[in-house]
């Protein structure tokens, strides 16, 4: 069964450095690096336009999988996430969500950033889904829980890179 996630949040910089960061390699990098482990892979791309697409390649962590399922979940999933933003445009600029444990669930929504009256704000829509049989939901709800925490632990080094970038 789909479960939506919906999360807001608020920055402290504007909308142009915080966009300059999301099609920075530089960002990418530093970013996967802290926050995935060394396990994990980033691919970077740039589409016609010329605007960066990150994909990162992960293994999950088995602190998230639910402790009904460790048993039968088999070892060696990885988590295939990307991101592709659109330029900024009038303070406002859009991201694709992509992302699956294949065989197990997938993802898929947006992020749309803009600027506030304080810097700008991010707000994230995505719909996590896992189809297997009686397990369903609860796959579901821990694909979710992981989406909520890596959120907030991104959000918290976009904030601390701008910061060492703009001091």
């Amino acid at each position: 069964m789909p479960q939506k996630i919906r999360l807001i949040s608020e920055f402290s910089f504007p909308a142009v450095l915080f966009h300059e960061a999301l099609v920075s390699a530089e960002y990418w990098q530093a970013r996967v690096a802290e926050l995935d482990g060394p396990h994990a892979e980033l691919s970077l791309s740039r589409d016609a336009d010329g605007v960066l697409m990150a994909a990162i390649s992960k293994p999950v962590a088995p602190d998230q999988i639910p402790p009904r399922l460790a048993r039968v979940w088999p070892s060696g999933l990885r988590l295939e996430y990307s991101e592709h933003w659109s330029p900024l445009v009038e303070g406002v600029a859009r991201a694709e969500i992509r992302g699956s444990i294949a065989g197990v669930g997938t993802m898929a929504g947006t992020c749309e950033l803009r600027d506030s009256a304080d810097g700008c704000v991010s707000e994230y829509s995505v719909t996590v889904d896992s189809g297997i049989p009686m397990a369903g939901r609860l796959i579901a709800g821990a694909f979710a829980k992981g989406i909520i925490e890596d959120s907030g632990a991104v959000d918290a080094f976009t904030e601390r890179w701008l910061r060492r970038e703009h001091a």
